[in-house]
């Protein structure tokens, strides 16, 4: 599993040179309990990205998240930029939700966290 999550993080990642870093160095790996079904943690409850100059907000009522991430194992990805926060509240009653960020130049977890069914989770960068 480390093998190919470390081969699509260096696939995902644009080609950098010097000390320049891509334009979405982060990639945020959201699940919701051990299915698939991530907009099950968002049925009531939204999901906010907010980075410098754009606020995105996903959840059932809005724009489901799936529509715009991508399966990464048993997870969602999803690239973030830097500055970058992130809200999440689980609306589900039976499932966890997860989010672990990792730097996607040299595969660091930057951040690891979870939220219990009716609860939120905050992360900044």
């Amino acid at each position: 599993m480390k093998t190919l999550l470390a081969l699509l993080l260096m696939a995902i990642c644009c080609h950098v040179s010097g000390n320049e870093l891509p334009d979405y160095p982060y990639i945020a790996l959201i699940k919701c309990g051990h299915g698939n079904n991530i907009d099950s943690c968002f049925r009531s409850s939204v999901i906010t990205i907010d980075s410098p100059g754009i606020t995105e907000t996903y959840g059932v009522e809005h724009y489901a998240f799936s529509t715009v991430s991508y399966r990464v194992g048993d997870a969602m990805g999803y690239e973030i930029r830097e500055h970058v926060s992130i809200t999440a509240g689980n609306s589900s009653s039976t499932d966890v939700l997860t989010i672990k960020i990792i730097r996607t130049i040299d595969n660091a977890v930057m951040f690891e966290g979870e939220a219990e069914p009716g609860k939120k989770i905050e992360v900044s960068l």
